[in-house]
């Protein structure tokens, strides 16, 4: 019986496209952060007006010149036009850091694979809220989109909170190295593209995760409820690690790249903070809100992911039940059946988690690799006293171990 489940599995997985299930349905409405997509330049809808059109087009050359002033920061902002390679290393990070979303967007928007995984969760929605009615190809007449305008609304909410939180730390982050009058005008246009950039990406992640998590609840449900057959439930699971799997290589890369970023910035901030003339240019308010902002990045990335697998560990848990249930009922003949697919559950649930640079993320994972952050910081805030000499004291300031 496992054999033929994973014979079927491997079929499916070859043969199974989102694409099957892709009737074309106006749903752009429950699309998150609607309007600052669209302000943004990262998407419009296809019966958008020509002012519009032209208008995501212009975003192009927005974001080459917000690339070149953030490549250029480093230099414009010295005195005598100076550039070093430690600011331009730093300048290039930011810019991927920060630009990097908007390409993705513009990308990731112009597949199928997100109207076409709202389109699924909707089906799911229709079909547990009417059990007993044949859903016809026109899903948007029967399907109940409450729950999910409530999903949209919750997520477009959190968009614009992270667009101006965003925007408020980076103004503070960079205002004080401005130093002449064109400067202001120039910095904030780009913070302000660059942050709604940002927030967009950020929300349309977490709203495709959550998106998976209602299919993997729906999953669990179809495994407890006992009315269908191994072979229905094992296509349904398929069906959802092919959804997942879909929008995974798709978000893996700028989600792993962004991750790595705040990772090495912490690490090089907390570095650099040991040397003596670090403060002279760098206030410690400024210090302490960047690894902060980096801490909250990091978070923002991890656990929408963690969202996933930890639902994913509740599809073993329900096949685990099943298969109990079916050892202890009398007079059964379906105990190696619910077996085998109890095996097979356990044996592809990876295939129904988010993994960040490589590695499924976990609400444990998360805990741990903050508890490591945090105690390095500790540390390192232990060792300021030594580092630094009091203001008004005389005493030299000890040597970092780099000199």
């Amino acid at each position: 019986m496992l054999k033929a489940i994973q014979h079927r599995y491997n079929i499916f997985s070859d043969s199974f496209s989102l694409e099957d299930e892709g009737e074309q349905h106006h749903i752009v409405e429950f699309y998150p952060v609607y309007w600052l997509l669209r302000a943004g330049g990262l998407w419009q809808p296809s019966n958008c007006s020509h002012i519009a059109t032209i208008y995501h087009w212009v975003t192009l050359p927005i974001w080459g010149t917000c690339l070149i002033f953030i490549l250029m920061m480093g230099y414009l902002l010295t005195d005598h036009y100076t550039l070093s390679v430690g600011e331009l290393a730093n300048s290039v990070t930011t810019a991927l850091n920060l630009l990097c979303p908007y390409l993705f967007c513009r990308w990731y928007l112009s597949t199928p694979n997100f109207p076409m995984l709202l389109q699924r969760v909707a089906r799911i929605t229709a079909s547990t809220s009417n059990t007993d009615q044949q859903l016809d190809a026109n899903v948007a007449d029967v399907a109940d989109f409450t729950s999910l305008r409530r999903l949209v609304v919750m997520y477009s909410l959190s968009g614009v909170i992270h667009f101006l939180g965003s925007l408020g730390f980076w103004i503070s982050h960079w205002w004080p190295l401005l130093k002449k009058p064109w400067h202001y005008p120039v910095y904030f246009t780009v913070l302000v593209f660059v942050n709604l950039w940002w927030a967009c990406w950020l929300c349309l992640y977490s709203f495709v995760c959550h998106l998976h998590k209602r299919e993997i609840s729906s999953l669990i449900q179809c495994i407890k409820s006992d009315t269908k057959t191994i072979e229905e439930m094992v296509t349904e699971h398929q069906q959802v690690a092919a959804s997942i799997a879909g929008s995974s290589q798709k978000l893996q890369f700028i989600v792993s790249l962004c991750v790595l970023y705040h990772s090495v910035d912490i690490l090089i901030f907390t570095w650099a903070s040991q040397t003596a003339k670090f403060f002279d240019t760098y206030p410690v308010s400024q210090f302490i809100g960047g690894l902060a902002w980096d801490g909250w990045s990091i978070l923002s990335k991890l656990f929408p992911a963690a969202m996933v697998t930890s639902e994913s560990q509740g599809v073993v848990l329900a096949a685990a039940g099943l298969f109990v249930a079916a050892k202890i009922r009398p007079a059964t003949s379906q105990v190696t059946d619910h077996n085998a697919f109890l095996v097979f559950v356990q044996a592809t649930q990876g295939q129904l988690s988010m993994s960040v640079l490589g590695w499924p993320i976990t609400y444990g994972l998360i805990m741990k690799i903050f508890y490591w952050v945090g105690l390095g910081l500790f540390f390192v805030l232990k060792t300021f006293s030594h580092a630094f000499p009091p203001a008004s004291g005389n005493s030299p300031a000890v040597p970092s171990p780099s000199t």
